[in-house]
């Protein structure tokens, strides 16, 4: 009995001394932090260079989405009143509508989009960097699928009257 409460209290007292030995205050060091490198400018660069990249496909499909927008104006001003009495027409002003209202909530995206960009482009920080790319993916992506909408709603213009020289 005498020999196992010695052994526990061998363990507990090693126990508590290396317990010290991790609780000691780290040694202070004498050196100076290093400085972290001005990345500002690397940051700017890197900001700009995200917008300049996403920007002009954003904008080349705006005005596409216009064209397209002047060729649908055009022929629903050539659909006589026989044909607007089909019943494909109310699914092409539905259509048309739904492009519609799609290519103006993309219109205020992108307006706000370039005014982050404004807003942001003398810091242009990674997390600010990341905000501009993931949000001019979508924006580009949103304008691509409303341009390839508008060549589905061609198909079911063709449907009532011809294109003509669209």
């Amino acid at each position: 009995m005498r020999r196992s409460l010695a052994i526990a209290t061998f363990f507990i007292f090693t126990s508590i001394a290396s317990m010290g030995a991790f609780c000691a205050p780290a040694p202070q060091s004498t050196q100076e932090p290093t400085p972290q490198p001005d990345n500002s400018d690397t940051n700017k660069r890197l900001f700009t260079q995200q917008y300049e990249a996403l920007e002009p496909t954003i904008a080349e499909y705006f005005s596409k989405i216009e064209i397209e927008e002047a060729q649908y104006q055009d022929w629903n001003g050539r659909v006589g009143d026989k044909q607007k009495q089909k019943a494909t027409y109310p699914v092409v002003e539905k259509q048309h509508g739904d492009l519609v209202a799609r290519t103006e909530a993309a219109r205020e995206e992108y307006d706000s989009w370039k005014a982050y960009f404004e807003a942001h482009k003398q810091t242009g920080l990674p997390e600010e960097q990341n905000e501009l790319s993931i949000s001019g993916q979508a924006l580009q992506q949103s304008t691509i699928k409303i341009f390839s909408d508008y060549g589905q709603l061609k198909i079911t213009m063709m449907q009532i009257a011809p294109l003509h020289d669209m």
